[in-house]
């Protein structure tokens, strides 16, 4: 039971995590000064985050973002941008 309880309160902290990520990175997308710098930005805050894990989680985590916007060009008055974000964890 105690194995249970753990394994879904550290899914629960990975969720949580992952929407954060996304969220973050979403932010640095639609605040970026032009299209040309939207995508890199967004995945730069995925990119700095893996950097702070350890050399451990690093390598048992893989995480990949990807940003759908309504208009094109992505960052237009009245347009929407989603951030779809995948983690996976191996072991």
């Amino acid at each position: 039971l105690l194995l249970i309880t753990m394994n879904l309160y550290q899914h629960s902290i990975a969720t949580n995590e992952a929407k954060n990520l996304a969220r973050q990175s979403l932010r640095a997308f639609i605040t970026s000064p032009n299209n040309q710098m939207a995508e890199s930005r967004g995945r730069q805050v995925v990119q700095t985050y893996e950097e702070s894990l350890s050399d451990q989680d690093r390598d048992r985590r893989k995480f990949e973002i990807e940003f759908k916007c309504s208009n094109n060009p992505c960052l237009t008055p009245g347009g929407s941008v989603t951030a779809f974000l995948t983690v996976s964890i191996e072991g």
